[in-house]
């Protein structure tokens, strides 16, 4: 139970800050879902909740590495920033190559070198019509065994899978 309180009293410090440094942003940062419904994603308690939810449930440690499959804007790994240490990093990719590009401009793509997106070219009628991959022949670009921790939020609700994946994710 102390552990949890002081965990939920630290999340809540980490979410503070991260909402003063949005209130400070430049009008030129990109902030919030610039996808999605204009809301600021400290707003929305599904954002707040994952994290516990990974220690809690998942044993996610401050050193694991983390695979995020269908990063988008990186509101997930917004509450990672304050958890993951080096050798502790970050992994994510998204098949939307014009939300890579703007995550990448944001506070989490610049300020923190252990947390990296990257634009997966998979071709997807709605996201990515013009990708140059089929799922089925997408490739992880990452070797098996790499990661301590990988989640996937919405993506099976937005796209359609290869089952093959499952299999990649589990390795």
């Amino acid at each position: 139970r102390q552990l949890q309180k002081d965990f939920q009293k630290s999340l809540t410090t980490r979410i503070d800050r991260l909402e003063q440094e949005l209130e400070g942003a430049s009008s030129d940062e990109p902030v919030g879902d610039t996808v999605g419904p204009s809301q600021d994603w400290t707003e929305r308690s599904d954002h707040r909740d994952h994290l516990y939810h990974f220690i809690a449930s998942g044993d996610m440690r401050p050193i694991h590495t983390v695979l995020d499959v269908g990063c988008g804007m990186g509101h997930v790994a917004e509450q990672l920033t304050g958890y993951l240490v080096p050798p502790g990093r970050y992994e994510g990719f998204d098949v939307r190559a014009n939300v890579i590009g703007k995550v990448q401009k944001r506070p989490i793509g610049t300020r923190y070198p252990h947390f990296q997106f990257r634009h997966a070219n998979v071709y997807n009628k709605r996201y990515n019509p013009e990708g140059s991959v089929q799922a089925s022949e997408y490739v992880f670009p990452y070797d098996d065994g790499t990661f301590d921790f990988v989640f996937a939020f919405s993506l099976f609700t937005h796209m359609f899978l290869h089952a093959g994946w499952l299999h990649v994710i589990g390795n």
